[in-house]
């Protein structure tokens, strides 16, 4: 898994490279408007297309029946129970392309998170850092410290779930990117505190878990530690994506307009949903 997510978030660098030329809002705007429409084009090709066609003009044909005897019951209740039956129809057959597509897209989700869910730290604010090991045999013996005047907080042990947790905090007078040094047992290993920096990912997630790793790439364990941790968190302050004044969160940025762009350009392109 760690090399598919490191090949897959490779080939998204490429693929935002032209759209990291806007704000992050315009970015990400014009990036789900195209994915809207290609996963437009995507269902048209793994649906039944002629199927839902059918379906969808039944159904109306059924609204009508029940507008035009609306005023017999019996014919009335008939049209709406064709109508519910058509329904059933209608999602047996939207169901399985969705399904189908829902892979890509947790995959073009997760890299769009990695992207634009946390933003680097600034100078006065701080993080939380939380380890989480296999087994409590090394819990006393897990340690963090941080350079470049970086603070950190005394550790706090959670003998429920293994973990420790530190609070780090940068100075308002940092110039470099603090280097934290994680030591477990005989075993240590670097990291970096983004703090001040343009990049444009933000990983806040690694873990030995093929399953986490699926939804949060960007960052991984060291092969050194995996048989001691099996999480490392780190806790980034969240972006909102600000257009004149108002704020928005990416995944619902993400949301509204590529299902617009969907809705709009299956009119123009012929595909039936």
């Amino acid at each position: 898994m760690d090399f598919i997510n490191r090949a897959f978030t490779t080939l998204f660098d490429y693929i935002l490279a032209p759209f990291d030329l806007l704000p992050p809002f315009w970015a990400l705007t014009l990036f789900s408007a195209v994915i809207g429409i290609i996963f437009l084009l995507m269902y048209g090709k793994v649906s039944n297309q002629a199927g839902l066609k059918n379906v969808k003009r039944q159904i109306y044909s059924y609204v009508l029946e029940s507008i035009l005897f609306k005023n017999d019951l019996r014919l009335s209740l008939k049209a709406q129970g064709k109508m519910f039956v058509g329904g059933l129809r209608y999602f047996s057959l939207a169901f399985p392309p969705i399904i189908i597509l829902a892979i890509p897209c947790i995959l073009i989700l997760a890299q769009l998170n990695l992207r634009y869910s946390h933003r680097p730290l600034q100078a006065g604010e701080h993080a939380i850092v939380k380890v989480t090991l296999n087994s409590d045999t090394s819990l006393f013996e897990t340690n963090l410290t941080a350079s470049e005047g970086a603070t950190l907080t005394p550790p706090l042990r959670d003998l429920n779930d293994d973990s420790i947790s530190w609070r780090v905090g940068v100075p308002t007078t940092a110039t470099k990117v603090p280097l934290m040094t994680l030591s477990v047992s005989e075993t240590s290993f670097q990291k970096p505190l983004l703090v001040n920096t343009s990049t444009t990912k933000i990983p806040t997630e690694a873990s030995t878990s093929w399953w986490w790793q699926f939804f949060y790439p960007g960052d991984s364990i060291p092969e050194s530690l995996k048989d001691l941790v099996s999480a490392i968190t780190i806790t980034y302050p969240e972006q909102d994506l600000s257009i004149a004044g108002t704020t928005f969160n990416w995944l619902l940025v993400f949301a509204v307009v590529s299902i617009v762009a969907g809705l709009v350009g299956s009119k123009y392109l012929k595909v039936e949903i």
